[in-house]
């Protein structure tokens, strides 16, 4: 959930976990090369933080180090348009998802 309000992100986190009945929720947290956080996973814990107020279910944090260089690879990898691999949000998701379940 990027370039959104707060308010407007956390409507639509809790919508979507509403009504799609999702059991868990799985959030990158922004981490460093030697995997300490950043003054970006500050921001994501208060986001979790504001959002464990409407979202009940459990939420989990997965590191997001190397994610967007795995969707730059994926992408290209699949032959992605140059205009099309500035878009990588939704791969890096995946990777970030994929990482969940293979450390779960």
């Amino acid at each position: 959930v990027s370039g959104k309000n707060v308010d407007a992100a956390i409507a639509d986190v809790t919508r979507v976990v509403l009504e799609n009945k999702v059991t868990k929720v799985v959030v990158g947290l922004p981490v460093d090369y030697a995997g300490k956080e950043t003054p970006a996973s500050i921001r994501v814990r208060q986001f979790v933080n504001m959002l464990k107020v409407y979202v009940k279910v459990p939420i989990v944090f997965v590191s997001e180090y190397d994610s967007t260089k795995q969707s730059l690879n994926t992408a290209i990898e699949a032959g992605a348009s140059k205009k099309r691999r500035r878009s990588i949000d939704d791969i890096s998701a995946a990777v970030i998802l994929k990482t969940y379940f293979d450390e779960d």
